[in-house]
């Protein structure tokens, strides 16, 4: 028979690991909604800034939320470009060059710069391209359905499961800001700003530090 203390304890950790899993649903459900604002990266976000985004995302304030995330990434880029350098140590000009171009504000030069760093940092991860889609649906989401994903790893690779602005098709009359396609094939001529350099950033980091949990 279970001793009252021992049940106790086992009572006690299982309260706990719900706790912890409805805080990893919580920030799960966040990250795949910021997503549909073409932010991909909330790593480095702490509990208030989690919970204004909460919010934001809630009241579907498109124009706070990247005006949150311009904020959040004007902030933290020193961090981010040691961050991308330290993990990519032979892309280190390049990356240095990135960021050299935003301080100066050349994001017609920068974006598409990002974009095929992009390309290749996911390929060396995974050996394909992290753009690439199949039946519209994204290539990288056939390797994650085939790993054992840990739970508390799940809420970081919600990007991967959908086909987002980035990456899809291209719609010859109406060609987006935001979309791969129309800005490395010269359809787009209205790319250049900030806030989409820095949605492109996003993604640059999370390939960078996320797509490691595949492994």
């Amino acid at each position: 028979m279970m001793s009252k203390e021992l049940s106790q304890i086992i009572s006690q950790r299982l309260e706990r690991q719900q706790q912890t899993e409805k805080i990893f649903d919580r920030l799960s459900e966040i990250a795949k909604k910021a997503c549909f604002y073409d932010w991909m990266y909330i790593n480095q976000l702490n509990p208030y800034e989690i919970n204004e985004l909460a919010e934001l995302i809630k009241n579907s304030n498109n124009i706070g939320i990247d005006l949150f995330f311009e904020n959040h990434f004007a902030a933290n880029i020193d961090k981010f470009k040691k961050l991308l350098i330290k993990k990519n140590t032979k892309r280190e000009t390049i990356v240095s060059q990135i960021f050299s171009g935003i301080e100066k504000e050349l994001f017609y030069l920068v974006i598409p710069t990002i974009i095929s760093q992009i390309e290749g940092i996911t390929e060396d991860k995974t050996g394909i391209r992290f753009f690439g889609t199949r039946n519209n649906e994204p290539k990288l989401k056939q390797i994650l359905a085939s790993k054992e994903i840990k739970y508390f790893q799940q809420m970081l690779l919600h990007p991967v499961d959908t086909v987002w602005e980035y990456s899809r098709n291209q719609d010859s009359g109406n060609p987006s800001k935001v979309n791969r396609h129309d800005i490395v094939h010269g359809v787009s001529v209205d790319y250049g700003e900030k806030v989409i350099c820095y949605k492109y950033l996003s993604v640059l980091l999370f390939v960078t530090e996320n797509l490691d949990k595949l492994d």
